[in-house]
């Protein structure tokens, strides 16, 4: 008599835990879903600098003129401190005139050598008419060569693996052959020009010119007092040029002049 309402009952609850047991499990689903999903918010994490910045390649070029007071004994002393400095003279001009020396020097100095021998020459000087100094980046010019350099002895080398390994013809030999050559002679120039560009930032440019008064005209000259001079300003000396010696000149001095169709000797 229990028999049918006891299993409307169970089938009544059996949908009704099979619904709950679904939804948990879609849940679950969605929960684990959920998780595993990366969060939109954050960055990435970026990866490492694999190369270190390039060091700066800086090409120093200087110049100065100066006046000093004995012009070979300040060159003398300038070579010996540039020697020290394990630096060269590459270039030396002498120019002498009645009233004063000229010399020009070019000098070859370590970089990080250079202010020191600018105020070497400093001290030599009596008077400093200009110093400059200019400077050239060649850092991007330095790091496209090596760049180009790296990726055209790659290529070289893969032309030489197929000259050795798959090339089958006098064809195929004979072109490999030639890339090869057209390449080296490109990693040639290159080359150069990286040792160069390296020579000139290693080592900077200084071309000096100096001035002194000539040995004969610094010693014949005398200092007097302006009012003797009849000219200067107040307090000021002024240097004038030497007296002319008496024994150079003659006592006698023979002029010659007609007089009646005759001459005579007329003294001075």
């Amino acid at each position: 008599m229990y028999r049918y309402p006891i299993f409307l009952l169970v089938a009544a609850l059996f949908p009704a835990c099979n619904h709950s047991g679904s939804q948990q499990d879609y849940a679950a689903s969605e929960k684990t879903m959920t998780m595993e999903m990366p969060r939109t918010g954050e960055a990435p994490t970026p990866p490492g600098d694999q190369s270190a910045a390039p060091q700066p390649k800086i090409i120093l070029t200087a110049s100065m003129r100066c006046r000093v007071k004995d012009l070979e004994r300040s060159t003398q002393s300038v070579r010996q401190a540039v020697e020290g400095m394990k630096g060269s003279i590459t270039q030396m001009n002498w120019v002498h005139s009645q009233s004063s020396i000229e010399n020009m020097l070019t000098i070859r100095i370590p970089s990080d050598k250079l202010d020191t021998l600018l105020e070497r020459i400093s001290r030599e000087a009596t008077y400093v008419h200009y110093r400059n100094l200019h400077s050239e980046d060649v850092t991007a010019e330095y790091v496209d060569i090596e760049t180009r350099l790296r990726t055209k002895k790659e290529v070289r080398d893969r032309y030489i693996d197929i000259r050795r390994n798959k090339a089958r013809t006098v064809t195929e030999v004979l072109d490999a052959e030639e890339k090869i050559r057209a390449l080296q002679e490109e990693i040639e120039a290159q080359e150069g020009r990286l040792k160069y560009l390296s020579n000139q930032v290693a080592l900077s440019t200084l071309t000096w010119n100096s001035t002194s008064p000539s040995p004969a005209n610094r010693a014949g000259k005398r200092r007097i007092p302006f009012r003797q001079a009849g000219r200067g300003q107040p307090g000021q000396w002024v240097e004038t040029a030497p007296e002319p010696d008496p024994r150079h000149h003659l006592p006698l001095a023979a002029v010659a002049r007609r007089s009646g169709g005759g001459c005579c000797l007329e003294k001075m």
